[in-house]
């Protein structure tokens, strides 16, 4: 029986095996390697077509970007026929207006350009010739109608220097400079040959007429830029007018974006744009123009800009006697600047707030005295047409008198009271009022004159600064072609000041100024 079962067992095996193999003969089994040999192919086809794809996209870029490297080209050199023209004396904006202006652009239809003008590309030159907006390619738009108003009649311009730029274009360093040498003549014993100041007059026994000359080179300049596309840009400028004489002085050290500026710039309660064309650098007095570490805030939307900043600033005073005493200001200076801006001129509105401390040395320890500084300026440029303009503004300050240049080596922001023990604030107020006047496209005069006057305490001692005036004409020579970067000016000034009880004096300056901006 088991032998019987077995036999059936093996029979059924047997046909089982028959059955598999005419179900799944070897040729079949052995097809699955073919079937992943063939999709292999695929893959591999597939991937040689992506490969092929990525070369013509690698080769249709490279296409493009030579295109684009085209296409700057001709951008600059439209830019540079533009400046070309407007040096001739056409003012082509970047709207399509066409203005006549004389030899450029007055500092309004910058600003009103410069609001509107998108970016422009940078090339990939090295060199120092071209377009005079080359350096604000680099990072427009950073708010070159606040560059305007924060620059003086014989500042360095921007397009000057020599320009390196980054092989990819986004990237700019400018190097920069102005070798200048000033004479003066002077029939007094002033100062210094920089700057005729108003409170340096001599005056009483020391008005005495006494013809001498002077003759500097140390206003010459040095200066470098870099710049990131519109992200942002870094400047560092000196002279040679430092404490010791010939010692490196820093002006200009900071870093800004589109909005906003953190370093060493001409502080927002200034009226540089208000000054006329002078050799003096400060100009006809009531001249407000300091360079303080500052955090500034600027904005632009129309016809309108905006600033504001948080300024360092200590006050200076004379100590009088044996009072031990020292500036102890806390809080930085609170500016805000509003300016306006049309075709047919400008027009700015700044106020400045200072919290004043002195700290005195008492044998008991020490006290603080405490007075609120204030100022408010208003200024105004008219084009009455291509040829002329008038540059006027007024200021009065309170506490803050060292933002007169003409005050900047005297020690009047405040006064000791005797009577109270305690150092309160002097008040000045000043303005002034010019004409430019340009004869041809090279020849340009300014004739202006203005005015300063002191608020004193009742106790205070009679040499004290009471008022004064100063006025001057000159005559300045800009060609322009090969020579342009070339100026040469001279310039008559008269000044005096009068004191507390009476005593004044007066001077006349001749001066005669020489430089290339290169």
């Amino acid at each position: 029986m088991i032998r019987q079962t077995y036999r059936d067992s093996f029979y059924l095996r047997g046909l089982g095996f028959l059955l598999f193999c005419l179900l799944f003969p070897p040729w079949v089994l052995g097809s699955g390697d073919t079937e992943v040999d063939a999709m292999q192919k695929v893959i591999d086809q597939q991937q040689e077509e992506i490969s092929a794809q990525r070369q013509a996209l690698k080769a249709q870029q490279q296409q493009l970007d030579k295109q684009q490297t085209t296409l700057e080209i001709l951008q600059f050199q439209v830019q540079t026929l533009l400046n070309e023209k407007a040096d001739e004396g056409i003012e082509v904006a970047r709207t399509g207006e066409v203005h006549s202006s004389g030899e450029s652009r007055s500092e309004a239809s910058l600003a009103i350009a410069a609001e509107s003008a998108p970016p422009a590309s940078d090339t990939t030159a090295t060199d120092k010739s071209g377009a005079d907006d080359r350096l604000h390619q680099t990072y427009l738009p950073i708010n070159d109608h606040f560059l305007a108003l924060d620059t003086k009649p014989l500042d360095i311009p921007d397009y000057t220097g020599f320009f390196i730029y980054s092989k990819n274009r986004t990237r700019v360093l400018r190097l920069y400079g102005s070798v200048r040498a000033l004479a003066v003549y002077d029939n007094r014993r002033n100062f210094h040959p920089y700057d005729l100041n108003i409170p340096q007059v001599p005056y009483g026994d020391a008005d005495v007429k006494d013809w001498n000359q002077q003759g500097t080179i140390n206003t010459s300049k040095v200066g470098f830029q870099v710049g990131l596309l519109d992200k942002y840009t870094g400047l560092g400028e000196f002279d040679w007018k430092g404490e010791d004489g010939d010692a490196l002085r820093i002006r200009h050290l900071y870093m800004r974006s589109n909005h906003l500026l953190i370093g060493k710039h001409w502080s927002s309660f200034n009226t540089l744009a208000f000054l006329p064309l002078s050799v003096d650098s400060h100009s006809t007095s009531a001249h407000l123009g300091v360079r303080p570490v500052q955090v500034k805030f600027i904005y632009g939307g129309g016809n309108w800009l905006y600033g504001g900043s948080l300024e360092y600033f200590q006050p200076k005073f004379e100590e009088p006697g044996s009072i031990d005493a020292s500036a102890s200001n806390l809080l930085p200076n609170i500016v805000g600047r509003i300016s306006y801006v049309r075709p047919w001129g400008k027009a700015s509105l700044a106020g400045i707030l200072a919290a004043n401390k002195v700290k005195r040395n008492t044998v008991e320890g020490f006290d603080r005295s405490s007075d609120t500084g204030l100022g408010l300026m208003a200024g105004i440029v008219v084009d009455l047409n291509e040829n002329n303009l008038i540059k006027t503004h007024i200021a009065t300050v309170d506490g803050i008198n060292q933002n007169f240049a003409d005050f900047g080596f005297e020690r009047v922001d405040m006064v000791f009271n005797p009577a109270t023990g305690e150092f309160e604030n002097l008040r000045m107020v000043a303005g002034q009022i010019a004409l430019e006047h340009k004869w041809t496209p090279t020849l340009t005069t300014a004739i202006g004159a203005g005015y300063m006057n002191m608020k004193n305490r009742s106790f205070q001692q009679g040499d004290a600064f009471d008022h004064g005036y100063k006025a001057l004409v000159n005559l300045f020579y800009r060609p322009g072609g090969w020579l342009k970067g070339l100026t040469i000016g001279t310039e008559l000034e008269f000044a005096g000041q009068t004191t507390v009880d009476g005593s004044d004096g007066d001077t006349t300056r001749i001066s005669v100024l020489a430089y290339y901006d290169w």
